[in-house]
């Protein structure tokens, strides 16, 4: 299970994978907190679209340094171009 603070990707569906930060509890604005997850989720905020979203760990796998290289799931170089700034970004973010 990540921790709090951690910078996760994520995928939903027919999205791309996209970078995350884990939410703690004191962060969770209200309208997100009262929609219903199952036990073991866990909320999260989308770099970049500034999105939430409860998620689980079958859904996640933790960033790590590199990511940005080897951004999983996508073919080309336009994807990769969007989300590279996104990944970059989302370096600043980590260093906050």
């Amino acid at each position: 299970m990540p921790l709090y603070g951690e910078v996760v990707w994520v995928k939903l569906g027919f999205y791309r994978w996209w970078p995350a930060r884990v939410l703690h509890p004191t962060e969770i604005p209200g309208n997100v907190d009262r929609v219903r997850h199952e036990e073991g989720e866990f909320p999260i905020q989308f770099c970049g679209t500034h999105e939430y979203y409860w998620t689980n760990h079958g859904r996640c796998f933790l960033y790590e340094k590199g990511d940005a290289e080897r951004i999983p799931g996508q073919g080309t170089a336009r994807s990769l171009n969007q989300v590279g700034g996104v990944v970059g970004g989302t370096r600043t973010w980590m260093d906050m």
